[in-house]
């Protein structure tokens, strides 16, 4: 195969690739978003809206099974925002790396680690709070979020 052959097999792979870092931080940033409005409408810090996850409710029931304090609650929600909108962030900063061409695997797998981090507790918690009608959701964000990293890292560079 000639040098033209092999850029053409391989064109776009870049692009592939910073469309799939771009896809994650766009989906944490609009994770984040909504569970901010659904703590700040749960805590009446803001009116109802339509733009709000659920989640908080979602995760109030989920506990409730050991009838922990809602404090308990409130921490966990707020990690899972905090660790959302991290995500988010090291997604963008990952991307723009990745773009640059500059300490661009670092910030990748550091954006990855974080957030896969984030659905392998969601797992544990749910076996631990018997909450499996919420596990087939968090296995398939894990699962993605694990394909996207070895699609990354195995696809050809250019």
């Amino acid at each position: 195969m000639n040098l033209l052959e092999n850029e053409k097999k391989y064109y776009g792979l870049f692009y592939i690739k910073q469309i799939i870092l771009l896809f994650w931080g766009a989906w944490f940033f609009i994770a984040f978003l909504t569970n901010v409005t659904d703590f700040l409408m749960n805590t009446e810090t803001i009116s109802p809206t339509l733009f709000h996850s659920g989640d908080y409710s979602a995760l109030a029931k989920v506990i409730h099974v050991y009838s922990t304090p809602h404090y308990f609650l409130n921490i966990l929600f707020s990690l899972d925002v905090l660790i959302e909108g991290t995500s988010a962030f090291l997604f963008l900063i990952a991307a723009l790396c990745f773009w640059k061409r500059v300490y661009s695997w670092q910030t990748i797998n550091i954006a990855f680690l974080i957030s896969i981090s984030l659905w392998a507790v969601f797992l544990l918690m749910e076996e631990i709070f018997i909450a499996y009608s919420y596990e087939a959701t968090h296995l398939r964000l894990l699962t993605s979020e694990m394909i996207s990293l070895l699609m990354l890292h195995l696809l050809p560079h250019q």
